[in-house]
């Protein structure tokens, strides 16, 4: 009896002490997390990069003098140089991004929670998916493609260059 007793009472410590503030609200925020795996996916092509970087110098440091090879591997190691700092680059801004939504996931956790409000919002990660798939975009503006996506057909010749029915062009009048 007196187990059944303290199990209940325990049990009802637990439900009742649930209202507690999550000490990591980072982890839960979809967008934190999502940040976080663009990171570790710079950060591994940033080994690949560095890896290929020293590749192409130690190609370039068996090329055969006088032989052409040696632009063919100069380009190929100011090539990887040029792709290895875009990477290191990216590494740094995406550090910087997760630290930002750190602080922004903490400190809003904390005013939703105030407020008893849902947190994370589904609004802003909706936003955030929309503005990832509009960065991914093609920059290029193409009036094929536009058609195509309208569901027009794209192979339409323009009828105003179209001459008369016949094939015979008219000639021009004479004033």
């Amino acid at each position: 009896m007196l187990n059944k007793l303290i199990a209940g009472m325990a049990i009802l410590l637990i439900v009742a002490g649930c209202d507690k503030p999550n000490p990591n609200p980072e982890l839960s925020d979809p967008i934190y997390m999502d940040i976080q795996k663009q990171l570790r996916a710079s950060q591994a092509q940033l080994t690949a990069e560095t890896k290929t970087l020293q590749e192409a110098k130690s190609e370039l440091l068996r090329v055969v003098p006088q032989t052409g090879q040696i632009k063919f591997a100069q380009k190929r190691v100011y090539d990887a140089q040029a792709y290895l700092l875009k990477t290191q680059q990216q590494v740094q801004y995406f550090e910087i991004r997760l630290k930002s939504r750190f602080d922004y996931s903490r400190t809003s956790y904390h005013k939703a929670y105030q407020k008893k409000k849902e947190w994370p919002d589904p609004g802003e990660y909706k936003d955030y998916k929309t503005q990832l798939r509009l960065d991914a975009a093609p920059k290029q503006w193409s009036v094929k493609q536009r058609m195509i996506d309208a569901g027009l057909p794209a192979g339409i010749k323009n009828p105003a260059k179209k001459g008369p029915e016949d094939g015979k062009t008219e000639a021009p009048p004479s004033h």
